[in-house]
């Protein structure tokens, strides 16, 4: 089906206009582009620094004029001191006021909180401070260049011998997906590598894979090397560590490895929702649209660097509902058993969509209730569908039910559904002093699972309605989160008015190609301002009414999985809601893009035949879309059974003759004392002795670098050290599992693979919530060693040794 009427033949003067028209086009992005992001163009101010007022701690504060309060200031702002950049851009003033050090940061309102690099008093530190700001695009050049626009393509279009239509005409939908889809690898990859040393603080520190990155890390090495799964994370979804650990057959144990995958995900979704939008519109332009703002967002680049579960399992997402509209649409049986088997897998890896399941199946027996669906195909949807979803989840659950007497999906949670029935509702580190009382050790996964999820059914029992009401508010908070007033979702807007005019245009429609453009400009002004809930209701209820069979039927499965994602957040009291937002936030996308296309094409782009209800239903689900299916399943399933070929072979293996004895301890602490006049008064204890074996994760965090967040042994210091993840052997930690070492010392001096015993003192952050984030070893030695248990010999003359941190010689001395 073709966006456009056929091209007409071209003139002499063709190539003119053409130009013409896609200057103006350039010049209107370049303006948007520059208001939204600032593109280059800055302007450079000078602060006063009489015009400062202290603001508490380091901070100092002044009001920034009107004009340089835009979004693009607030996060392309520059902070210049004597000439020299300063930073960084802080997210909450309170860090601003607390660290200092050259942080500043702008908020909503125009405030600027800066900060000396020494901490001084601006006020009186006689040091010249400037901003560098992106120039403010003043409104006349915002609609000049909407006009201009609007002039050109008028030429364009008045000009019969112009080939317009040919000129923005698009190719069929399936070659535009191919397109869309070698886009996103090419833009992801670019990204990978801007982003390479991307730090959140919570999941990744300059490479080094953190918090839960650290614990899929683990269980994916653990598989990899065929000692099964083990410790904490046993119990947990598994599909992500099954097919990161199946990966490291082919491209090696690297953080690489996991970077590659999350990259081939990133691309895959963007796929399908090209594809969802397309087919539910038979538009290829808006669905392209609607790709540009969620290709760019800034988490789905920056998550390509983390090793966590959320890119996999939003691609299971997309691709399951994607599979289960075409296949009701169709009846078609292939596609309803891979849309069951794609979501049991996006639980298997994500567990967010659960609930989606039953509501499917409820949603599916309602059209057939009300006689959209005949009551025989009805039964076969439920039934394809429901047996794809089990052929995927029933082995795991069987397995957690002979492992850990349950049929949970995961042994992880229950405490955040006991922690949002509480009193005092918000999961809290308390919650572990209830399994001391209990007598629970928190290793113990499957007990800590069974006692959180009976005190959760008891709590509910005690207080339903609350609970409910709880729910119901949670629910409404997750709704209002999408931020549909988004730089890149207003550009999307731009761009779906563009080609919404330029259709209507080449369809001699000129006034309603005019009206259309200058709505969608109107539309991505206003946007922002109104709230998310009422932006998603509206655009629901428009292509709802105004669509055909496949846009409604597309509105449904959206909504659905919106849905059952909303309630399974608001049963965690909508705990980590950061995290779980991205999975959903490409149903608000695409509600709205889909909505946008069914107003226009009542009210600015009437087709003349019934063709637009038909085609995307006839062709929902074939070619790429079924290839794309086929090869996410076959390689799935390829994952799991290398897996399982491969990720046993060693579990019974105890390598206990690694454990040091008392005596060996006592030679290397004797020798430590040799080496550091400042160990020599320390109790035994301090001392981190143990055999390990050095990790393909090594990185550098630099000197006074915030990496924030959760990651509380990595915050600032005065100097630049490597952290490098090493492995407990077997003998000394159940598991052998990650611990994080901080050496001062380049990375390069660090090889992995070797083994050493490793010399430090571990330092430990009280007030982080979640042991593995407050430990850190301060290391400050590593010794080669050969030889087995008692026959171990220590190679102290070529042990590396490096400068002893700060933080470990207070350790030492008793000052901490």
């Amino acid at each position: 089906m073709n966006d456009l009427c056929e091209p007409v033949p071209a003139g002499t003067g063709g190539a003119f206009a053409r130009w013409l028209w896609l200057g103006t086009l350039l010049l209107c992005f370049i303006v948007y582009a520059q208001h939204f992001y600032g593109v280059g163009f800055t302007k450079t101010i000078e602060i006063e620094s009489d015009s400062l007022r202290s603001d508490g701690g380091h901070a100092w504060k002044l009001k920034l004029p009107t004009e340089h309060r835009a979004f693009a200031a607030r996060h392309h702002l520059k902070v210049f001191e004597d000439g020299k950049e300063i930073g960084p851009n802080e997210r909450s003033n309170n860090r601003v006021r607390k660290h200092g050090s050259g942080r500043f940061r702008m908020d909503e309102k125009g405030t600027l909180r800066m900060s000396a690099s020494d901490n001084s008093s601006i006020a009186l530190n006689l040091r010249k401070y400037t901003l560098k700001v992106p120039a403010r695009v003043k409104p006349l050049q915002l609609v000049g260049s909407v006009v201009l626009l609007l002039v050109a393509s008028w030429l364009v279009w008045r000009r019969g011998d112009v080939p317009l239509k040919k000129f923005i005409a698009l190719p069929a939908i399936g070659w535009v997906a191919g397109l869309v889809l070698i886009a996103a690898l090419i833009v992801r990859f670019l990204a990978m590598e801007v982003y390479a040393g991307f730090s959140d603080g919570g999941f990744s520190v300059n490479g080094i894979p953190y918090s839960d990155a650290m614990g899929w890390l683990d269980q994916a090495t653990a598989l990899f090397r065929g000692n099964g799964f083990h410790g904490v994370y046993a119990g947990q979804r598994p599909f992500y560590s099954v097919f990161l650990a199946a990966a490291y057959h082919l491209f090696g144990e690297s953080l690489s490895t996991g970077r590659v995958i999350n990259l081939g995900c990133g691309a895959l979704s963007c796929l399908f929702l090209f594809l969802f939008i397309a087919r539910a519109t038979g538009r290829r332009g808006m669905a392209l649209a609607a790709v540009v703002a969620f290709l760019f967002a800034h988490q789905q680049l920056t998550d390509l660097q983390l090793l966590i579960t959320e890119p996999m399992g939003l691609t299971f997402i997309i691709a399951g509902a994607y599979a289960w509209w075409a296949g009701l649409l169709r009846m078609n049986p292939w596609a309803l058993f891979a849309a069951g088997a794609l979501i049991g897998l996006s639980n298997l890896t994500r567990t967010f969509t659960m609930l989606g399941l039953p509501l499917f199946a409820f949603i599916t027996l309602g059209g057939c209730l009300l006689q959209l669906l005949p009551w025989k195909r009805t039964i076969l949807v439920c039934t394809l569908f429901t047996l794809g979803a089990t052929c995927v989840m029933a082995p795991w659950m069987i397995r957690q039910k002979l492992r850990f007497d349950t049929f949970s999906l995961s042994t992880a949670g229950s405490d955040l559904l006991y922690s949002a029935a509480t009193d005092s509702p918000g999961w809290n580190a308390d919650l572990y002093d209830e399994l001391k009382t209990a007598g629970i050790e928190r290793e113990d996964s499957g007990a800590v699972h069974a006692y959180y999820a009976t005190r959760y059914a008891e709590t509910v029992k005690q207080a339903p309605v609350r609970y409910f009401k709880r729910l119901v508010s949670w629910i409404f908070e997750y709704l209002t989160t999408h931020d549909f007033g988004s730089p890149l979702t207003r550009l999307a807007l731009l761009i779906a008015g563009s080609i919404i005019a330029m259709r209507s245009w080449a369809g001699g429609r000129a006034l309603a190609g005019t009206c259309g453009f200058i709505a969608a400009v109107l539309l991505a002004s206003v946007i922002g301002k109104i709230p998310p809930g009422l932006v998603l209701a509206f655009s629901s209820t428009a292509a709802f009414v105004l669509g055909g069979r496949a846009v409604r039927w597309g509105i449904v499965v959206l909504l659905a999985t919106l849905l059952s994602g909303a309630f399974m957040s608001a049963m965690i009291g909508n705990f980590g809601m950061n995290r779980m937002t991205p999975l959903t936030s490409w149903v608000f996308t695409a509600i709205l893009f889909i909505s946008f296309e069914a107003v226009a094409i009542r009210f600015a782009d009437r087709p003349t035949t019934g063709k637009d209800d038909e085609e995307p239903e006839k062709f929902a689900w074939h070619g790429l879309a079924s290839i794309t299916v086929c090869g996410m399943l076959a390689i799935s399933l390829l994952a799991a059974a290398t897996v399982a070929a491969t990720g046993f072979s060693h579990i019974d293996e105890q390598h206990s003759e690694l454990a040091l004895d008392e005596p060996q301890r006592a030679s290397v602490r004797d020798w430590v004392r040799e080496q550091l006049p400042g160990a020599q008064k320390a109790d035994d204890d301090v001392f981190f002795i143990s055999v390990v074996r050095m990790e393909p994760f090594i990185g550098l965090v630099q000197a006074k670098e915030d990496t924030s967040h959760w990651a509380r042994p990595f915050l600032p210091r005065e100097y630049a050290r490597t952290v490098a993840f090493v492995r407990v052997l077997p003998g000394e930690m159940a598991g052998g599992s990650l611990m994080g070492v901080q050496l001062r010392c380049r990375p390069e001096e660090l090889k992995s693979g070797k083994r050493y015993v490793l010399v430090g003192v571990t330092s430990i952050d009280e007030d982080a919530p979640l042991g593995h984030d407050r430990t850190m070893v301060e290391g400050f030695a590593l010794i080669p060693f050969s030889g087995e248990g008692a026959q171990m010999e220590f190679d102290f003359k070529n042990a590396q040794t490096f400068p002893v941190t700060p933080e470990a010689a207070a350790i030492m001395s008793g000052t901490e």
